[in-house]
């Protein structure tokens, strides 16, 4: 049965689609976007899931809206060639593992079944990609989870490279190539804590930025040391024994990146004596170590910034990618100077969330919010005033206005966090119940059949959402290119500023 859009425009008083019994699964090649119900059972988790640390009273939230209302948004899933099951393509994976655990407590049905949308199967990087993004875009990821995913889709490169081993510079591009912008060195942190740190085991979870550039510089000078007295061959095995002894032996709670600091070298010291460290040709080295220890290394004054450091360079950014086939690397190009205040910064990002809403005739959705993140949302149109008979090709009211419109409004409905608080329920301090009691967010925050009622035929579900946000950071001719560098960059500034204030305050 063909769809009637110009029903669907009209009027978003229709209810959700009823399911039906056909059996998607049977279908040999699924199509693009084709909504599938699959049995949990024939879900395979994403194996190589970026973000393994999860926050405990958010899973609690997601796990009780699932039980009381479903899953209200289809997962994504591919086929990997030769396998009969599918797979989680973008997220998902906590949805997946609350529904398998809600159906082994309660033996209901309701929960054996996951709604789910298909995409074509390209290749492993682009799976892992995909995930990693998705995990970025929902929640962010501690340094060693995005430690350790890089690293993954680094062996990616170097398995797949005529060459081999691949430089710092090569992989910052072929990043770049896959829509994630990190600089050379945040990579080489990266690295080098997926590489050299895994003994810390939990402890892992607690590095930062600050905390591994330190432990990095004593592990280089340690090495250099070792070459100077030719034990260099048996370094890494010395290197992964003294963690170990650390770890067997420290009860902390938090990472004491000093007293760390302070074990691996006593350790090296015993192990290769006191003479190694006072004989060896680079004194510079040793200065280093031993004025590092005796001034704390600084890591209090360095961690209350680092926030800006890794914001800018070690989460994966939405930002320009390439200009005129090259990377546009944040330490080359020129910038505007950066607001000094959390209210400048708040209204240049106003105006910038603004400009883009104004390209698709959503500029009626802007609102300033003090509860929400950024100090502002975006609510639901006026869907009972878009026109019908304008919809051509438009499937959800939304796409009438413009055919990237629900795209833009799901980009900015992530962004100002309405996704995470649209299933936090029973949180009496969410934003959500301080709107006006006519607020279709809020309506839909309070009705789950207006929920999907809005979703099914107002927005959709926009299963692309990841693609177009990369096509809009990466392609400097597309007419949202620069709005959302802008906004993507004044947002991090926002963070930033907030962050270093609520530190100061302490």
């Amino acid at each position: 049965m063909n769809l009637d859009q110009n029903k669907a425009t009209l009027s978003l008083h229709i209810g959700t689609p009823a399911q039906t019994n056909m059996s998607f699964g049977q279908e040999d090649t699924p199509s693009r976007g084709m909504l599938m119900s699959l049995p949990i059972s024939e879900i395979d988790f994403f194996d190589k899931n970026p973000r393994r640390l999860h926050d405990v009273s958010s899973y609690a939230a997601i796990k009780e809206s699932i039980r009381s209302s479903g899953i209200q948004q289809p997962v994504h899933v591919t086929q990997r060639p030769g396998e009969s099951k599918y797979v989680l393509a973008q997220g998902g994976n906590t949805r997946l593992k609350i529904l398998c655990e809600l159906l082994e407590e309660t033996g209901d049905n309701r929960f054996r079944m996951m709604p789910c949308i298909y995409i074509p199967y390209s290749d492993e990087t682009t799976l892992q990609v995909a995930h990693l993004v998705e995990n970025e875009l929902r929640a962010e990821m501690c340094f060693w989870d995005k430690a350790c995913k890089y690293a993954e889709i680094r062996d990616i490169f170097q398995d797949e490279s005529d060459s081999g081993k691949l430089s710092l510079r090569e992989l910052e591009v072929m990043f770049s190539d896959k829509g994630l912008t990190v600089s050379h060195k945040t990579l080489g942190l990266f690295f080098f804590a997926s590489d050299n740190l895994q003994e810390l085991q939990e402890y892992a979870f607690k590095l930062s930025h600050a905390k591994v550039e330190e432990i990095k510089k004593l592990h280089s000078t340690l090495f250099s040391i070792s070459k100077s007295i030719q034990l260099d061959d048996s370094f890494q095995y010395l290197w992964s024994d003294v963690l170990e002894q650390w770890h067997n032996q420290y009860s902390a709670t938090e990472l004491d990146v000093h007293e760390l600091y302070q074990f691996v070298l006593d350790r090296f010291k015993f192990e290769y004596g006191s003479d190694a460290f006072s004989e060896t040709e680079n004194s510079s080295d040793k200065d280093k170590i031993e004025t590092a220890v005796k001034q704390d290394v600084n890591l209090h004054q360095k961690e209350v910034s680092e926030n800006n450091t890794e914001s800018k360079d070690s989460d994966m950014e939405f930002v320009p990618a390439k200009v005129n086939g090259t990377k546009a690397d944040a330490e080359d190009e020129p910038k505007e100077a950066e607001p000094i205040t959390l209210e400048q910064t708040s209204k240049k990002l106003f105006s910038a969330v603004r400009k883009l809403l104004a390209k698709v005739s959503l500029s009626d959705c802007f609102k300033i919010h003090k509860d929400f993140p950024y100090g502002w949302y975006v609510e639901y149109p006026a869907f009972e005033h878009i026109s019908a008979s304008s919809a051509g090709n438009a499937i959800y009211a939304i796409d009438v206005l413009h055919e990237e419109a629900g795209n833009v409004f799901t980009f900015l409905w992530k962004l100002s966090g309405i996704d995470t608080f649209m299933f936090d329920v029973g949180d009496s301090s969410n934003p959500l119940l301080t709107l006006k009691s006519d607020s279709k967010l809020r309506i839909a925050y309070e009705d789950p059949d207006k929920y999907d009622e809005y979703t099914n035929c107002g927005i959709g579900n926009k299963e692309n959402i990841i693609a177009s946000l990369l096509n809009w950071q990466t392609n400097t001719s597309h007419e949202f290119h620069a709005n959302i560098v802008e906004i993507l960059s004044l947002s991090t500034q926002y963070n930033n500023l907030r962050k270093t204030g609520a530190k100061s305050e302490e």
